[in-house]
């Protein structure tokens, strides 16, 4: 008893020594390793502050150079947004060293390592402020170039800046390195002393416990094996959705987990702009922007992704892009979704054009006559644009024309491709000529999908007649018995009731107004006119522009003029009359014409205007528009101009007449015809 009682004070005498010795050198090495993991922490803050200020001070010189070369001012502009919000960044991570910024890491108050590294002799704090502020200047900056001595300045001081951050951050690299790697020593030590302590008094003490830890095994064994096969039905799922997902890190590079449909798009090591856009680097470049900015936290989640390109195109097909934070735990990672919707787009085109086909099938059996001069038109215009050498300016009307003409008889995807090319055409000062061809090509698909359906009506043969016509033939035999006044009125009937091209023009009001939320009346007094073949054919096309200006400049909403004490709708009359001239008129009861608009406009354009004359040709000026932002219905200045030059070709004149808050009205008028002439364009009438 007495040998077992003190074999058991030795074995338990042994377990509190081996505690004890144990306890020690692990309290020794928590210190130690608390110490190495507060120096790792400061050289890590510190290389970190350091690089990440160089990093930004390389990007804000680049685009400091980016706005002082942009060619155009919207490149300008995007260049100068992004400088001011890498600015911004720098700015708050300069100052994040002393008042701290939990953001990126910072508590404020620099430890003395830190503090030596960035107030010492170089007192790179005071030059990346002094930086930043400069950068500023330049993106606020109307117009600053390569010659302008601050952006010579920044440019010069940036070399300078960034290798003194390089030298810094090198010999505070040493100095850490030297102190982690005693560190390291004495932790290894003390971590082989323990280890050696354990190993002695494993098979004293330890040993029960390793039955307990292999069936511990065992048991992790088959959760790890149960976790398998829940990660193999994970992506059974993910592949059998059609979708690609793919998991991204916060900086953008590629997770570990990704459907089979995308697995082959990514290369290892590569970020994720780099498979989604391979050949177009505009989208790469804003791809990798917005990963910036969620890694800086500089904007809110959902304001970075709704920046982002939602869409791209790959091998012939369309896929939408949808990106997702995943919180896990403690980690974050990003989810993008990639959905083949190149079926549903098709289907949506496809319903698109049935819509529009039946729409446009409705114009042509209303007014069929029209139609045909319509597609006259439309072909010469189109012949008009594939001559080489044309004046920017010409083009610029033509293709304005006929996105005004298809959009009267509602082709629709063609007036949206020539918007897109009036956009070309004045963002790169040239269209390829190969653009037009393709125009013209998309043109003679949309004919091809109504071919089917157009009757030649443009026929010797075919008179257009109506009932009321021929009514009022029948009561001026029975009552006159004229002649020679029954020739003239049979005589008539070749031509187009003047109705017809009103009627078109009515017609693009109502769907306009309807498209702006404007209710809107429009009245047509035609005189009973009839027009004769080709008189004035170029002109009656163009004044859908006044139209389009009456509607979408001059109609206020209901609620404003209501406000004004006028009806909610509102009104526009489309009138022809014959006297001594041929008159057009078109007057709408909006809010009239902005002539101190128009006045500031023409004087930013370098027009002098000292009479009304001059405010009135300031209005018809090519490029000259009161609105600051270009919609598919106005904003180019080029439509009014294009009045202007029809107007004049058939020897007319324009006349504005405008009252503020009462409306505004256009008048044109030509020559009188021929006495012959006259009487084929209004005849007698009972």
């Amino acid at each position: 008893m007495s040998s077992a009682a003190s074999a058991s004070r030795t074995l338990t005498q042994r377990y509190v020594l081996a505690l004890a010795l144990i306890a020690a050198t692990s309290v020794t090495a928590y210190g130690v390793l608390s110490t190495l993991i507060e120096e790792q922490r400061d050289s890590a803050l510190a290389i970190n502050v350091s690089g990440r200020q160089r990093m930004l001070s390389q990007r804000t010189a680049l685009f400091a150079v980016r706005v002082a070369t942009a060619t155009t001012a919207a490149a300008r502009e995007a260049h100068r947004a992004k400088l001011r919000a890498l600015t911004g960044v720098l700015g708050r991570a300069n100052e994040g060293l002393v008042h701290g910024d939990p953001s990126v890491g910072l508590p404020g108050d620099p430890p003395p390592h830190l503090r030596a590294l960035y107030f010492g002799p170089t007192d790179l704090y005071a030059r990346v402020e002094r930086y930043a502020h400069t950068l500023r200047t330049i993106a606020d900056s109307p117009s600053p170039s390569l010659e302008d001595p601050s952006v010579a300045n920044v440019l010069a001081d940036s070399p300078r800046l960034l290798a003194d951050l390089n030298r810094a951050v090198s010999a505070y690299e040493d100095h850490a390195n030297e102190r982690t790697d005693f560190l390291h020593r004495t932790e290894g030590f003390l971590v082989a002393f323990t280890l050696l302590l354990l190993f002695a008094e494993a098979h004293l003490i330890f040993r029960p416990l390793v039955g307990q830890v292999r069936a511990s095994l065992e048991r992790i064994e088959a959760q790890s094996e149960i976790l398998r096969e829940r990660e193999q039905s994970m992506r059974l799922v993910l592949n059998s959705t059609g979708d690609g997902l793919v998991l991204l890190n916060g900086d953008g590079s590629l997770g570990k987990i990704r459907s089979t449909v995308v697995r082959g798009w990514f290369g290892e090591g590569l970020p994720v702009w780099a498979g989604l856009f391979p050949e177009d680097p505009v989208k790469r470049e804003e791809f990798a922007l917005a990963f910036d900015l969620i890694a800086d936290d500089a904007m809110p989640f959902e304001v970075i992704v709704d920046q982002m390109p939602k869409r791209m195109n790959r091998r012939g097909r369309t896929y939408d892009l949808e990106l997702r934070r995943i919180e896990r735990s403690n980690d974050a990672h990003l989810l993008l979704i990639i959905r083949d919707v190149t079926a549903e787009l098709a289907h949506e085109q496809a319903a698109r054009d049935a819509k529009e086909l039946v729409k446009i099938i409705e114009l042509y059996t209303r007014d069929r006559g029209g139609f045909v001069e319509f597609l006259g038109e439309m072909d010469r215009r189109l012949t008009q644009l594939q001559i080489d050498g044309r004046p920017r300016h010409e083009q610029l009307r033509t293709l304005h024309t006929l996105k005004g003409s298809a959009a009267i008889f509602h082709f629709m995807d063609f007036a949206t491709r020539c918007h897109a090319l009036e956009s070309e055409l004045e963002s790169e000062q040239i269209v390829a000529a190969q653009s037009y061809v393709e125009l013209d090509d998309q043109w003679r698909r949309a004919l091809g999908r109504i071919e089917a359906f157009i009757v030649d009506t443009g026929a010797s043969d075919v008179l257009d007649v109506t009932r009321q016509d021929y009514d009022e033939l029948v009561e001026w035999v029975r009552v006159h018995y004229a002649n020679a006044d029954l020739l003239c009125m049979l005589r008539q009937w070749r031509h187009m009731p003047a109705r017809r091209r009103l009627d078109r023009l009515r017609q693009h009001a109502v769907r306009l107004g309807e498209a702006l939320g404007k209710r809107i009346e429009v009245t047509v007094d035609d005189r009973q006119l009839r027009i004769p073949p080709g008189y004035l054919e170029d002109f009656w096309p163009s004044l859908v522009h006044v139209v389009r200006n009456a509607v979408d400049h001059g109609l206020e909403l209901p609620a404003e003029r209501e406000a004004a004490g006028k009806p909610p709708e509102g009104h526009i009359s489309v009138s022809a009359s014959l006297g001594t001239e041929f008159t057009v008129r078109i007057e709408d009861d909006g809010r009239g014409i902005d002539w101190a608009r128009v006045r500031e406009k023409a004087a930013q354009r370098g027009l002098e205007v000292h009479s009304e004359s001059d405010l009135v040709d300031a209005l018809f000026e090519a490029g000259l528009s009161t609105r600051d932002e270009v919609t598919e219905l106005s904003g180019r200045g080029i439509g009014m101009s294009d009045v202007l030059a029809q107007c004049e070709h058939h020897s007319g004149r324009v006349e504005v007449q405008s009252r503020p808050g009462r409306g505004a009205a256009f008048v044109f008028h030509f020559p009188a015809p021929t006495t012959a002439f006259t009487q084929d364009l209004a005849g007698p009438r009972v």
